[in-house]
């Protein structure tokens, strides 16, 4: 009991010799809650943008392979120099048979036709991305998120070529044509052809970014529509001149039963098309690989923060080390007036010890509180996904 009240005895005199020098002390603390507060921030903003980066490339589908059909460029030699208003490059249906009976592992192969078009709805018009598929695209893609209505289905393929052909459009665009009226069951036309509205997508799905253009003015239609109405034929017109695009397929998606499918398929895809093309008239992309490569790079940038914030903090307990040696320095008639009362020098290394804990705790709460203001400021203000973990509070404070 005598041991406890000791104890006790030398932490309150701890404690009090701080609020003897009060301004000393509050300016030793802000070394290390700058170096709390800092390495809390940097850390939630580094995890948030990972995490939105990663997400991003998740939803273009850790299992799928996305081929994309891109305009090589022009080798005059290779024509002879005669100029030829009709571009035909990409993907074709030869490629999409090739990559389901020569991959295993192969789930589904889901081929994309865009082109850019005129919607016209009442008085209104509007340059569209006209997209399309097949029905089984919702679920490669990854996307569920159907603000009403419903997605394309097997009935729509089968009767695409009748005289309203189904479709899905982006909740932007059915706001900007229909504002408050209710869009599902409405008729368009587009490129002199109607369609009915069947859904409405919440938001157009990753594996379309790049491809739909504005991904707010985009139209989901039946492939078979692409032959029987639209044509895969792109006509432009440029100082006087017309040229079109000939693009049979302009995007393929492989679905693969995991992962692991995904690295094997990748080689033979890349295999198929080399040998069915001449040239370089489509670009692969495997959202896996490119998964790994951001985490690891954001694990060298997490890495890094960490090591410049962390100077904050070393240099914070520096600063504290360096009160407290001059303070014993300053403080020594009292520490040989309590040796000749009867304390140990161990009573005299715990009121030091007291002392510098206090310091660094009190500056790593206060830390951790502004640490978390930061990461709630951002998402307010600058709309930026933070993420604060517990590991994100415990190691800095621990340190």
């Amino acid at each position: 009991m005598r041991a406890a009240y000791k104890t006790f005895d030398v932490i309150r005199l701890g404690l009090r010799s701080l609020t003897v020098h009060i301004g000393r002390s509050l300016l030793t603390v802000l070394g290390i809650l700058f170096g709390v507060w800092s390495v809390i921030a940097m850390l939630a903003i580094s995890e948030g943008a990972s995490y939105e980066a990663q997400q991003s490339l998740r939803e273009l589908g850790s299992t799928n392979i996305i081929v994309r059909s891109i305009k090589p460029e022009s080798d005059s030699s290779a024509s002879g120099g005669e100029y030829n208003p009709v571009s035909r490059y990409g993907l074709k249906k030869k490629d999409l048979a090739c990559f389901a009976d020569n991959i295993p592992g192969v789930l589904e192969v889901i081929a994309i036709h865009k082109a850019e078009k005129q919607l016209f709805y009442k008085r209104k018009k509007e340059f569209v991305s006209l997209i399309a598929t097949g029905p089984e695209f919702l679920q490669a893609s990854g996307t569920t998120s159907m603000a009403a209505g419903r997605f394309l289905c097997v009935g729509d393929a089968i009767l695409s070529p009748g005289p309203k052909t189904s479709c899905v459009i982006t909740s932007a665009l059915a706001k900007r044509l229909f504002t408050y009226d209710e869009p599902l069951g409405k008729t368009i036309e587009i490129g002199g052809e109607p369609y009915r509205i069947v859904g409405i997508l919440a938001r157009v799905p990753g594996v379309l970014e790049g491809l739909a253009g504005d991904l707010g003015r985009t139209v989901i239609i039946p492939m078979g529509v692409v032959h029987s109405r639209t044509g895969t034929l792109a006509f432009s017109i440029q100082d006087g001149s017309w040229s079109a695009e000939n693009v049979e397929i302009s995007q393929a998606i492989i679905k693969l039963v995991d992962e692991q499918a995904v690295l094997d398929a990748s080689i033979i895809i890349q295999n198929i098309l080399e040998r069915n093309h001449d040239k370089i008239e489509y670009e692969i992309k495997v959202p896996l690989e490119l998964i790994k490569q951001k985490q690891k790079q954001m694990a060298l940038w997490r890495f890094m923060f960490v090591s410049i914030a962390a100077v904050s903090l070393l240099v914070g307990g520096i600063g504290i080390m360096n009160i407290m040696l001059a303070s014993i320095t300053e403080r020594t008639r009292e520490i040989g007036i309590r040796r000749a009362m009867g304390a140990k020098q161990r009573d005299i290394i715990v009121q030091f010890l007291v002392e510098s804990v206090t310091l660094t705790t009190l500056g790593g709460l206060v830390g951790i509180a502004m640490g978390l203001a930061v990461p709630w400021a951002v998402e307010e203000i600058l709309d930026q996904k933070t993420i604060v973990t517990a590991s994100t509070l415990l190691l800095p404070f621990v340190m």
